[in-house]
């Protein structure tokens, strides 16, 4: 079974972390986004030629996020480099 794409993220805007959607995020590609759940960067990725639906991805995989495409299953845990 496909876990479901990440299909929010944060960007910083006049000092504070606000959610926005995919559709956003892919015109602001260049400026700093974060995980919502673990705060671990993210890009965004277009639709692809796949058929995969445009989505958020990690920077660096965390196993400790359900939004990740490594997440263990197990508790969830902070990224081991967080935007803040």
């Amino acid at each position: 079974m496909h876990k479901p794409l990440a299909l929010t993220a944060e960007i910083k805007s006049f000092g504070q972390w606000v959610e926005i959607g995919i559709e956003d995020a892919l015109v602001r590609k260049g400026r700093a986004m974060r995980c919502v759940e673990c705060h671990g960067i993210v890009r965004p990725h277009e639709h692809a030629r796949t058929n995969m639906t445009a989505h958020f991805e990690h920077h660096e995989a965390n196993a400790g996020c359900s939004r990740s495409s490594a997440f263990d299953g197990g508790e969830k845990r902070m990224h081991r480099k967080t935007l803040t």
